[in-house]
């Protein structure tokens, strides 16, 4: 029998532009704050590792500087993916920028949820005034 998925939905507040967030939001960005190593596969087909662990992820929604998904494929699971959906908006009355996570996978425990991804945000925004510091900043190679 199937786990049953979790769908966990989180937003954070960024002052910087999509443009200057999105590019984090990609494959060649996600190694510099998501994944320890990504390698391309396939047809948008993406091997990411983090927690020394292998995970096969395809990019299956993607509009630049807005969104993009990303749909995990595990070997015993035949359907009910699990994916991880970023989606970027600006709020016309602050001109902030939040980014809307949902992630749905088997992790099931929102505050185990919460402090992972608020882990996770910390080392993008790290990660994002790192490059700003640079006038060329240098981009993790995609192995």
């Amino acid at each position: 029998m199937a786990m049953l998925k979790h769908k966990f939905i989180t937003e954070y507040e960024f002052e910087y532009d999509s443009e200057q967030i999105f590019p984090y939001l990609t494959v060649e960005g996600l190694g510099k704050w998501f994944a320890e190593k990504i390698s391309p596969l396939e047809d948008k087909t993406y091997d990411m590792v983090w927690d020394r662990a292998s995970h096969v992820a395809k990019i299956i929604a993607f509009r630049e500087n807005s969104y993009i998904k990303y749909q995990f494929h595990e070997k015993d699971e035949k359907r009910d993916f699990s994916y991880i959906d970023f989606r970027l908006s600006k709020n016309q009355l602050t001109e902030t920028i939040f980014l809307k996570i949902t992630d749905y996978s088997d992790m099931t425990d929102e505050k185990e949820l919460h402090k992972l991804w608020d882990m996770l945000i910390h080392e993008l925004r790290e990660a994002i005034e790192d490059d700003a510091e640079w006038e060329y900043p240098t981009r993790r190679e995609i192995v």
